[in-house]
């Protein structure tokens, strides 16, 4: 179980898709992202998400209605896969606790809030340093040049403002 931590647009999901997609062929048998919108005012319930997965197996199954109950079908449907759990906007442990998967499988969590969960490696993100954000804006729309510093100022140094802002920039050349 791995966890990149940290505030909204510092690059939580990015990083965790980068990863999931560089091991998806250790892991052949399903790869699952889920939005668990732990930052909204309806946050997918344990149920949800144990549910989500199950009929990623199998579609039209009808399944019970608890977590007692639906826990023990998804692990024993993940269980000698191997399989690749992206639990996105995690809001705390008690959503992701359940889904847990059996060895095997690799599950990463974002979240903006930091929690603790068995076996877990947590990374805590934050902003870009002014030169790494710079040299990013530069990498993606070079004609800004010199104003790259400001810019980055401006942008907080998060990598998704970064981004948005410089390919923007790059795409509408009246915009300075």
């Amino acid at each position: 179980i791995s966890g990149p931590f940290g505030m909204g647009g510092v690059g939580k999901t990015a990083l965790a898709l980068v990863i999931a997609d560089r091991l998806k062929d250790r892991y052949p048998d399903a790869q699952f992202h889920l939005d668990l919108r732990g930052v909204s005012d309806n946050p997918a319930t344990r149920e949800e998400a144990l549910a989500h997965v199950i009929r990623g197996f199998h579609p039209e199954a009808k399944l019970p209605e608890s977590v007692a109950e639906l826990q023990p079908i998804y692990r024993s449907l993940l269980n000698g896969k191997q399989a690749i759990l992206l639990m996105d906007n995690a809001r705390d442990a008690p959503q992701v606790e359940p889904l847990i998967p059996p060895k095997g499988c690799v599950m990463l969590v974002t979240s903006r809030n930091h929690f603790h969960l068995p076996g877990i490696y947590s990374k805590d993100l934050d902003k870009l340093p002014p030169k790494d954000a710079k040299d990013l804006l530069l990498t993606i729309c070079k004609r800004i040049g010199g104003s790259a510093e400001r810019i980055a100022e401006s942008c907080g140094c998060l990598p998704l403002a970064l981004r948005v802002a410089a390919s923007t920039l790059n795409e509408y050349a009246t915009l300075t």
